[in-house]
């Protein structure tokens, strides 16, 4: 497997890391990285945007398939009302 760009096996010291420890810092690694993307306010919106598309899948599994299109009506309009919004304000400043 090829290393990524910020994978410490890329790293020149990674060969002097033990061969016992290599595991426990990669994750280490990958959980400090996580917290860092959580502690993000982009990390946080993507958990709960992923929570609630989660929601929406167990409705829609449970059989009440039209209830998870109202439910996922707010996804879809809350986008298309903000663009509209601003292109609106736009359009005014800018006539």
């Amino acid at each position: 497997m090829p290393a990524q760009k910020n994978d410490p096996r890329g790293h020149p010291w990674w060969k002097h890391v033990p061969r016992e420890r290599r595991s426990q810092a990669l994750w280490r690694r990958h959980t400090s990285r996580l917290i860092v993307l959580l502690g993000s306010r982009r990390g946080r919106l993507s958990l709960v945007l992923l929570l609630y598309l989660g929601i929406v899948l167990v409705i829609a599994r449970s059989g009440a398939g039209a209830l998870s299109l109202v439910v996922l009506f707010p996804l879809l309009l809350v986008p298309a009302l903000a663009g509209l919004a601003w292109w609106l304000t736009w359009d005014e400043y800018h006539r």
